[in-house]
């Protein structure tokens, strides 16, 4: 099994973590010269006009057409993801973020189901050189099917069993560090179903298992709530597994009734960002900062909404990464 922690240097900087859809102007799309499928236009611009922001970059396993993982497709995911890995050679980390897994799925893991999927992800990761494999601890598909924001898992003791067992199965198949995110709780696409405290619930899984975690920033203020971790930050951080936290994520949000809605638009609440700055001196093996799913025009430029604080992660960033 991989050692816990990656053998990347701490304070790489700044990531960006790219969805990448299949067909998509925003994802991949088919070579003009017939030769599979490459990164769109626009995700090529970006990262040119970016290049000095971002010293990682993490790319999204989709299922094409948002079909169940099928044998027999792995090439062209691992062309296209190499292709992409090509066009950001000044990037010192690449990590994988799955949606595949299925680590909290209720109705058991089918590891016979899934060699093929292991061994898919595992030429992934030989093919990009990916540091890691990162995936949200949550319930990702229903009937085999993919959900369309996966689902917290069931907060109860049967469930966290599981959950543990899942991870170590998960664990003992990659050949690289698996990296457990904290799951999400996004207003008006999740929901809680069980008694424990999610932190807690989270917590545990990573302390049994001795996996790194990543810590998304508006999973937290879904989860703890967002006047909780404003006005009671250390109450909440003093609940997580911030030894083993090696990413901190960042993706666009908005508040709805004082809800977060963890909505992947590019735009980063300032709440994100203080909470940031709070949890950056307590994760002390922190590898790197992730600016999750930007949105960004045809010509590769951020949108504007998103600038102001994109630029703020920025600076926070790059004086971490100087251990200022």
């Amino acid at each position: 099994m991989p050692t816990r922690f990656p053998s990347v240097p701490t304070r790489v900087g700044l990531a960006v973590g790219l969805d990448m859809p299949w067909g998509s102007p925003r994802g991949f799309v088919e070579a003009d010269d017939d030769s599979g499928s490459t990164p769109a236009p626009a995700v090529t611009r970006f990262l040119e006009r970016y290049a000095d922001w971002f010293t990682g970059v993490f790319t999204s396993i989709q299922p094409r057409r948002r079909q169940r993982w099928q044998t027999g497709v792995a090439a062209p995911y691992v062309d296209a993801n190499a292709r992409l890995r090509r066009s950001c050679p000044a990037a010192a980390l690449f990590s994988l973020h799955h949606t595949q897994l299925d680590t909290a799925q209720p109705c058991g893991f089918d590891e016979s189901g899934r060699a093929e999927l292991f061994a898919f992800t595992n030429a992934l990761v030989e093919a990009t050189g990916a540091a890691w494999v990162n995936e949200d601890l949550g319930i990702w598909t229903f009937d085999g099917k993919p959900l369309p924001y996966p689902l917290p898992p069931l907060l109860t003791t049967a469930s966290l069993r599981r959950c543990i067992a899942t991870v170590r199965t998960v664990q003992a198949k990659l050949v690289v560090p698996f990296v457990l995110e904290l799951p999400g709780f996004s207003e008006g696409a999740g929901f809680w179903l069980g008694d424990l405290d999610p932190l807690a619930f989270f917590r545990t899984i990573v302390e049994e298992t001795d996996s790194p975690c990543t810590i998304d920033i508006a999973h937290l203020l879904g989860i703890a709530g967002v006047e909780s971790c404003r006005d009671h930050a250390d109450d909440v951080i003093a609940r997580l597994p911030l030894d083993a936290c090696i990413d901190l994520h960042l993706s666009g949000a908005h508040l709805a009734n004082g809800a977060i809605v963890d909505a992947h638009h590019g735009v980063l609440l300032d709440e994100q960002l203080d909470l940031l700055e709070a949890l950056l001196p307590r994760c002390p093996n922190l590898r790197v900062i992730t600016y999750e799913d930007p949105r960004f025009l045809d010509d590769g430029r951020l949108v504007p909404k998103a600038l102001r604080n994109a630029e703020r992660l920025r600076g926070i960033a790059a004086a971490w990464s100087n251990g200022t």
